[in-house]
């Protein structure tokens, strides 16, 4: 938002105060105040960005605004180029967010681009190349990200017809997601990362393309291309799900809510609202949960399976939210409607912590045992969390934390492997007040990983270990690394008494005069210490 006002000449406001921050402070990050502030310039509306086509996109370039020497470069290298510099800068036109070099060389199967290609465009100033920086120290060579410069991806778009942008869009959507057009998909390297934190460069990518491919088929009237824009979205949306990316779930339908329950006759559409009901109850966005729960109950095209899970998420953001009466009533539905399958397992387990009669903690370890009989591994995770924290003694719940952080993540349950982890730890921590090198590397991706899916509780648990380890040993580079991280999701979060506490830690140590951080590191600690 400060670049945008930054950018926008009809907003006269000192560079100086917006860096600070002045724009944050007068509308706290809320939405409603930004709105208001925004409100009095002249912009393009937010629905409308997130809702444009192709042909929108194209519309809204204003070619004035490009300098006239990235102008020159471009049709220059168009002219004498066209085979191989001009084709890179049309395939990146189409990345916003850039990608891993590697992933688009073969972006056109029949001219492979290289890597002086992409030399001689930096050379030229018309893209960056770096290195993806990941907070982690992770065991894999980081990423050679190509980006095309705003202005001349801007330019490069403006040289396009509306057809052959989408044509474009296609191709990307391809190197994604393999032959969609003939359902058989297939994730492109972009998204093969066996760790749990991905590359959010590719996400938010995907997230673009799908969204002005599915804003195409809308503008075109077209039930067929409609149809199969959304079943490619429920694809990608699995995807997501099925790696515990709430927020990024979440960040993609929110903007097409009304478009999905317009088409919500469709199969793939309920699956879309599906789970993203489910990804803001795990955010704790209960009420907008339920408004869609609601809505999928009520459908009569629903099957009975999925009308039974429903009702099974429902009882569960109930539980979540301690009203036991809600959680029994849907948890019993689910039951009754549901074969003997992880929906019925899982109801039953919930049913069985609610209810007055006794040896709960026998029941859960049979209901437990059935579940990993049938292989529905997450389904027993749960129920071994809820047998942990309600039941168990403490030597025995920490080996079910511990076995489970050793063993969850390989039967693809990321989430309860973090919960798990992150559980394990803080016992570890207590009692023994250290934490071995090796699971002090599965604490840190799970730290990452719950700081860009804002999963607060969770962040707040994990900071404050990693904080209290590294703090131990006086590591100023990490408590620093750590600080910088963390202190967005503390303003998105409120708390401002937490980041004031870990700043005050901070600067007691002589941060600022620490040659072990970065000179962006000091800056930000710097701005913080000023701000609060």
């Amino acid at each position: 938002m400060n670049k945008f006002i930054l950018s926008n000449s009809e907003f006269n406001v000192p560079e100086s105060i917006i860096s600070s921050g002045e724009i944050y402070r007068l509308s706290g990050g809320r939405p409603g105040s930004v709105e208001r502030i925004i409100s009095q310039m002249e912009h393009t509306r937010f629905s409308e960005l997130v809702n444009e086509t192709s042909a929108t996109a194209l519309r809204n370039i204003d070619s004035s605004t490009i300098p006239v020497s990235i102008k020159i470069k471009i049709d220059t290298i168009k002219a004498e180029h066209s085979d191989s510099l001009y084709q890179l800068l049309l395939c990146l036109a189409i990345f916003p967010y850039g990608e891993d070099f590697s992933h688009i060389r073969y972006f056109d199967r029949t001219k492979p681009f290289y890597a002086k290609h992409s030399i001689e465009l930096s050379k030229k100033g018309l893209i960056e190349v770096s290195r993806y920086t990941d907070y982690g120290e992770m065991e894999v060579e980081a990423p050679k990200i190509v980006r095309e410069l705003t202005q001349s991806q801007s330019y490069v778009q403006s040289l396009l017809t509306v057809e052959s942008y989408k044509d474009f869009t296609e191709k990307a959507l391809t190197a994604y997601f393999g032959n969609w057009k003939i359902k058989e998909y297939e994730l492109g390297s972009s998204f093969s990362h066996k760790v749990l934190t991905e590359y959010e460069y590719s996400f938010n990518n995907a997230t673009c393309l799908l969204r002005r491919h599915f804003n195409d088929a809308i503008a075109e009237s077209d039930s067929k291309l409609i149809s199969n824009a959304l079943d490619l979205i429920n694809f990608y949306t699995s995807r997501l799900d099925k790696i515990c990316n709430f927020r990024n779930i979440c960040n993609f339908c929110h903007a097409i809510i009304p478009h999905l329950i317009k088409f919500s006759y469709i199969r793939a559409s309920q699956d879309i609202l599906f789970r993203y009901a489910n990804s803001m109850r795990m955010l704790n966005s209960f009420d907008e949960a339920l408004v869609i729960y609601e809505l999928l109950e009520k459908l009569e095209t629903q099957t009975n399976q999925r009308l039974a899970s429903v009702w099974l998420n429902t009882a569960m953001l109930y539980y979540e939210t301690d009203r036991k009466a809600k959680a029994i009533k849907f948890a019993r539905q689910a039951s009754n409607l549901s074969d003997k399958n992880a929906t019925y397992f899982h109801a039953q387990s919930i049913l069985t912590v609610l209810d007055s009669k006794d040896n709960k903690a026998s029941r859960l370890e049979r209901i437990k045992g059935r579940c990993l009989r049938d292989a529905h591994h997450v389904t027993a995770n749960n129920i071994s969390l809820r047998l942990a924290a309600k039941f168990q003694k403490p030597e025995v719940r920490i080996e079910t934390y511990r076995q489970m952080a050793d063993t969850a993540i390989g039967k693809g349950d990321r989430f309860n492997y973090v919960k798990a982890t992150i559980s394990y730890l803080e016992i570890v921590h207590k009692t023994q007040h250290k934490i071995h090198k090796n699971y002090l590397s599965q604490l840190l991706t799970c730290y990452q990983y719950v700081t860009s899916q804002r999963l607060i509780n969770l962040f707040t648990r994990s900071h404050s270990l990693l904080w209290e380890h590294y703090l131990s040993q006086s590591d100023i580079r990490w408590l620093g690394r750590i600080f910088c991280y963390s202190s967005p999701t503390f303003r998105l979060a409120n708390l401002d008494e937490t980041e004031r506490k870990y700043l005050s830690e901070l600067m007691e140590l002589g941060v600022l005069d620490s040659p072990a951080l970065e000179e962006s590191e000091r800056y930000y600690i710097q701005r913080r210490a000023f701000e609060i």
